[in-house]
Formats: structure tokens, C-alpha cells, sequence
């Protein structure tokens, strides 16, 4: 995500990138990015430009809108594939898709990115409903581009674009996208404190 920002006679460029996101059990997302600021300025009629990288962590409040959490769904089929597990055996890809009933035994929970340019890859973290209980599951990093002599993921092009979709709506919830009920119960704590402060006298 990138935003542009003119101050005076500045320009404020600024970019995230998202490199971990998890949903906990209670709906919230914990969302790790870099985050690059670039000013622009003219200092004696030339162009002078500074540029500032950090990294955050902002921890989850209010409940994810329900488009963060049809995003994470998308990623359930890769899960299965790249931890090998029985659903995935002698399926094709959008065959497992669109097989609800194999992928409503799991939800991923977080995904963490990693490396750079061709090196840039992802590792997936769920769990599968079985039988006996529920099942934790590690993908291995799975980069979005082989290098030479090394073998690539079949559908890193299909993982890539959901995880670049997972990303879009984890930036947009540190932004303040959430569920429509997390809003409203904000804005009644909100106006629940507005009364209670009403009736307060002060010296």
C-alpha cells in the first residue's frame, strides 16, 4: 500500500509491506509491516529527498471484516497441498478449490513472508478439524519463483495473488477495516462513556 501526502512544499511518500499477519481465536489480526517514508522537498531550487524505514507490529482491538477473513479461506487449498495431507492426494489444484466439504476441515491462521526479489516466498500456519481433534500445520517456505536447479510450487502463481489479496485487507484492517458489529459496539463504548461523562461535575 502506498500513500502520497503534499505538505507545504513537501511531498510524504508512503509505502507498507506487509510481513506477518494472524488471526487469533477471538477474531482479532495482529499485523507485522515495514514501512517506508520518503520526503521530497526543494532546498534551494533543487530537489532533496530523505528517506526513513522501520518496522511495526500493531496488535488486533477489534474484530476482522469478514473480507480478511474469505481472504485467509482462499489460502486453505495451498495449505493442504503444501503439508501434503490426504485431501490434497490425486487432486488438482481447483478440484480441491472447489471442494468445500475437504476444505471446510481447515483455516489458516497466520502467514509469515519472507526473503527478497526472487528469493521472496511465504510460510503458512493452520490447523485441520480431523477425527481426533484438531491438527496443527507448518508449510515449509514456499518461494513464488525457482531459481535455477530448484524446484517451484505448481500454483505459486495462484498462492502469491491470494497472498498479495491477504495483505490488501490486513493493511485496510490497520487502517481501521473491521466488522460492521466491532463498529457499532465501538461507537456504543463511545457513546456509553459520553453519557457517563455528562453526569460527572467537576470543580
Amino acid at each position: 500500500m502506498r500513500l502520497t501526502k503534499t505538505i507545504e512544499n513537501a511531498t510524504v511518500n508512503v509505502s507498507r509491506k506487509v510481513t506477518k499477519a494472524k488471526l487469533k481465536k477471538d477474531k482479532t489480526l495482529d499485523v507485522s509491516f515495514e514501512e517506508t517514508v520518503t520526503i521530497i522537498e526543494m532546498v534551494d531550487g533543487e530537489e532533496v529527498s530523505k528517506t526513513v524505514q522501520a518496522e511495526y507490529t500493531r496488535v488486533g482491538k477489534n474484530i476482522v471484516h469478514e473480507d480478511m477473513e474469505s481472504a485467509l479461506e482462499y489460502l486453505r487449498p495451498h495449505l493442504a497441498i503444501l503439508c501434503d495431507q490426504v485431501e490434497a492426494q490425486d487432486k488438482e489444484y481447483y478440484e480441491l478449490d472447489s471442494d468445500l466439504e475437504s476444505l471446510d476441515r481447515y483455516k489458516v491462521n497466520s502467514y509469515a513472508i519472507g526473503g527478497s526479489g526472487i528469493s521472496e516466498g511465504v510460510t503458512l500456519t493452520g490447523t485441520r478439524y480431523g477425527k481426533y481433534g484438531p491438527q496443527n500445520l507448518n508449510s515449509q517456505f514456499t518461494k513464488y519463483e525457482g531459481g535455477e536447479n530448484e524446484e517451484t510450487y505448481e500454483h505459486a502463481f495462484e498462492l502469491r495473488g491470494m497472498i498479495n489479496h491477504c495483505n490488501e485487507e490486513a493493511l485496510l484492517y490497520v487502517e481501521g477495516k473491521m466488522a460492521p458489529t466491532a463498529q457499532l459496539d465501538m461507537f456504543e463504548q463511545e457513546e456509553k462513556e459520553r453519557s457517563e461523562n455528562e453526569g460527572q461535575e467537576f470543580e
